[in-house]
């Protein structure tokens, strides 16, 4: 009986680069134990595509931006520079200015409000800890939104990796607790387009040996998110056996009418 199975997964669709579902095999005892040992990718990311938005109110008018494309790898001058086309385009004299600190701030000569966001452009703006509506304050010539954060241009500061089994995990969010496991911490000292190579030192899971061989790996922001990676994703890992736990009750073997107990 193999105590310690070691394994490598690589994610092969390319609308879901960040997700692996595979049947990985198990020990023969009824509990085991799964680490991933290394991840190791590109970071390459969709930060924003056709589904993000921001909605002003301008007066008595309702302006709402959308983003028509996808984009990777933004800063501040460049998420600036699309939201000027874009608002340029829709007709509307609110613009964006990127001040000293390297935030965004949105700029009218009348008041003003932001209404509403989609989550990823928040993370980009800095909008992510302020909540919306936001309402302009009066500055030395124009009025003027403040995002007070700077934007989180290739996702949050930190990913995780989790996985469709073990514990819950409670977290710090307005949800306040997650249905997906920990298995590895990524902290974002990676720039874009280059390797991403992840050690895991941390976390583990305990499980049912018979539940590794359903599992979904995905890849998310440090708010639970899912990330759209461009560039798949390996994995490496090991599932070690409890030998502690019960052994899995198998069926005896049949030799020449004798009956033989399987002994691992």
């Amino acid at each position: 009986m193999d105590l310690v199975i070691k394994f490598t997964e690589k994610s092969t669709n390319p609308s879901n680069y960040g997700t692996i579902h595979s049947n990985l095999k198990s020990p023969f005892t009824q509990f085991s134990t799964l680490i991933i040992d290394s991840l190791t990718t590109n970071a390459c990311f969709e930060v924003l595509n056709s589904d993000d938005y921001i909605t002003f109110k301008d007066g008595d008018e309702t302006i709402k931006i959308n983003i028509h494309e996808s984009y990777s790898d933004l800063n501040s001058s460049s998420i600036s520079t699309l939201l000027n086309d874009l608002l340029s385009n829709s007709g509307s004299p609110i613009r964006t200015i990127v001040d000293n600190t390297n935030r965004i701030l949105f700029v009218n000569d009348n008041p003003f409000k932001i209404l509403s966001c989609s989550y990823r452009l928040k993370e980009i703006l800095g909008l992510y800890d302020q909540q919306l509506p936001l309402e302009s304050n009066v500055g030395e010539e124009k009025y003027n939104i403040q995002c007070l954060s700077v934007g989180n241009y290739l996702s949050t500061a930190i990913l995780y990796l989790v996985a469709s089994i073990g514990d819950k995990v409670f977290i710090n969010d307005d949800n306040g607790r997650t249905n997906r496991r920990i298995l590895m911490r990524i902290n974002n000292s990676y720039s874009a387009n280059f390797p991403i190579i992840a050690n895991n030192a941390d976390f583990s899971v305990y499980a049912l040996s018979n539940d590794f061989s359903d599992i979904t790996f995905e890849l998310v922001d440090g708010n639970f998110q899912p990330i759209k990676l461009l560039s798949p994703m390996y994995l490496t890992g090991s599932i070690t056996a409890d030998v502690k736990a019960e052994t899995i009750n198998l069926t005896p073997l049949i030799q020449d009418g004798n009956h033989d107990s399987f002994n691992p």
